[in-house]
């Protein structure tokens, strides 16, 4: 799983490198302004197609009841939740985190 997201990044990332390697840097950034709605809506619809896709195989639900749909939304609901506890987690922890280093006690 994780080398698919690091063949998507690196993807990403050429096509940008090689767009503005192409493109005089201010077309470019018109082009990402134009368009930066639609990019950003494809990869919302892309995270929870490819998330639900991940969450279904990990559990293989039964779609041909009502009670197996109602299961497979809850556990995603459950795992959105999860996920956003995480992120809440992980930028509390960074926050307070000393990134200047003025509460440092080493001595220099």
């Amino acid at each position: 799983m994780v080398v698919g997201w690091i063949v998507v990044v690196a993807a990403v990332v050429i096509v940008l490198v090689v767009m503005a390697k192409s493109q005089d840097a201010v077309y470019f950034s018109q082009i990402i302004k134009r368009y930066l709605f639609y990019i950003f809506f494809i990869a919302v619809v892309a995270f929870f197609v490819f998330s639900f896709y991940r969450i279904n195989l990990a559990n293989d639900f039964d779609y041909s009841s009502y009670e197996g749909v109602v299961q497979a939304g809850q556990v995603y609901l459950l795992w959105l939740k999860g996920l956003a506890g995480n992120v809440v987690e992980v930028t509390g922890y960074a926050v307070k985190q000393d990134w200047i280093g003025s509460n440092s006690t080493v001595e220099r």
